[in-house]
């Protein structure tokens, strides 16, 4: 009889037990969640902001405004610029969507895709002659550039690292 009741109770205590930590799990979860999408929110921004920086500059001393290119700027120079734009624009609003909506595991997969093509992207738009520049040898890669190069690969990080928590 005591022996019964003693098996009831340490059975509950275990069905308790596997419920508190379902909830801590899911706690910890809604929190690493929660601070993901401020991180994405916020380089997803700046990526934006970072387009209409300096990309590229003139080389020599005291370069002028109009030896100064940024990715909006370059768009008249060929296709390479304008998908560059394209992959950046959607990679940005892509992960502000998903971060701050409910996406799930194939959302996150997908961008991480988008993400790592427009760094390629990024770097290959350098090649870019545009008429009435310098030869491509002969320009320098600006901050813009790189930061939004960065961004592009920090945003498939936090996807990837997203998509690998949701599949738990």
């Amino acid at each position: 009889m005591a022996e019964d009741r003693i098996d009831e109770l340490q059975s509950s205590l275990r069905a308790l037990r596997r419920q508190l930590d379902q909830l801590d799990r899911r706690q910890q979860a809604s929190a690493s969640g929660l601070r993901q999408a401020v991180l994405a929110a916020t380089v997803a921004g700046a990526m934006l902001v970072l387009t209409a920086t300096t990309w590229r500059t003139a080389p020599g001393d005291g370069a002028s405004v109009g030896d100064l290119g940024s990715l909006w700027g370059m768009t008249s120079d060929g296709w390479q610029p304008v998908a560059a734009l394209v992959l950046v624009v959607a990679t940005a609003l892509g992960s502000l969507a998903v971060f701050l909506g409910e996406a799930g595991r194939v959302g996150h997969v997908v961008l991480v895709v988008l993400a790592l093509l427009t760094a390629l992207a990024i770097l290959l738009v350098g090649g870019v002659e545009p008429d009435g520049w310098y030869e491509s040898e002969d320009y320098e890669s600006a901050a813009g550039r790189w930061l939004t190069l960065l961004a592009a690969l920090g945003l498939a990080a936090l996807h990837g690292g997203r998509a690998s928590e949701l599949r738990r």
